[in-house]
């Protein structure tokens, strides 16, 4: 049994996600690169394996399955999603630990240090998710789509421009080491997305458009 777990005082972090709304977080490709950086210290320590692509469509169209019966809005995008997870090619494809449930609120910088730096904190994956679920390897660019998506909410937060989205998504997949038109990648920040439109469906529905018009944008162009 675990009797006690120490962790690292980050002195002089502040709110990743807060930093993002008042336009203070400065260069994101600094965090892409950070979260590249985690991303080999996890396969280094729990290595890494290889799925099919048929196994990603698989778990994305299932996942599909049970969000639009939450949530009946999906429907509209149901065909033009599916169409983008049949996309994803044959692979293999690699599978590690991740994070599990990254966006700019599981991340701190230190804005006033000599060398300003960002912390990814909480790794205990979705809460509402099961442990053996949460310990699972997935693809490494699932934490990438889930940041993407929180740059949405901050620009919504903020009152910051599409282009001010748009850049910032940009430094961070260019840093991170990914391509733009990545299919994977596409797809997981649209499941992402759809994730979402169920949460505040439930919970604050008027933000459901916030996560709406980002699939009716990603599945248009």
């Amino acid at each position: 049994a675990t009797l006690a777990m120490q962790q690292q005082l980050i002195d002089g972090g502040e709110d990743g996600f807060d930093l993002a709304v008042a336009d203070a977080l400065g260069d994101a490709g600094e965090l892409g690169h950070a979260i590249g950086a985690v991303h080999t210290a996890l396969a280094q320590a729990f290595g890494t394996s290889e799925v099919s692509g048929e196994t990603l469509r698989a778990a994305l169209n299932t996942h599909l399955d049970e969000l639009v019966v939450q949530a009946p809005q999906l429907k509209e995008f149901e065909s033009a999603m599916r169409q983008l997870y049949g996309s994803i090619d044959d692979g293999p494809h690699e599978i590690q630990r991740i994070h599990g449930d990254l966006h700019l609120g599981q991340t701190m910088k230190t804005v006033n240090a000599t060398e300003p730096r960002f912390y990814l904190i909480d790794f205990e994956g979705e809460p509402a998710r099961p442990l053996s679920q949460r310990l699972a390897p997935d693809h490494a660019l699932r934490d990438v789509a889930g940041m993407i998506r929180s740059f949405g909410y901050a620009r919504g937060m903020g009152s910051h421009s599409a282009d001010w989205e748009k850049g910032n998504v940009a430094a961070l997949i260019d840093a991170y080491g990914a391509a733009a038109d990545d299919t994977v990648l596409a797809a997981y920040v649209v499941d992402k997305a759809a994730y979402e439109v169920v949460y505040e469906a439930n919970n604050r529905p008027e933000w459901v458009d916030i996560p709406l018009s980002a699939i009716a944008d990603l599945t248009q162009s």
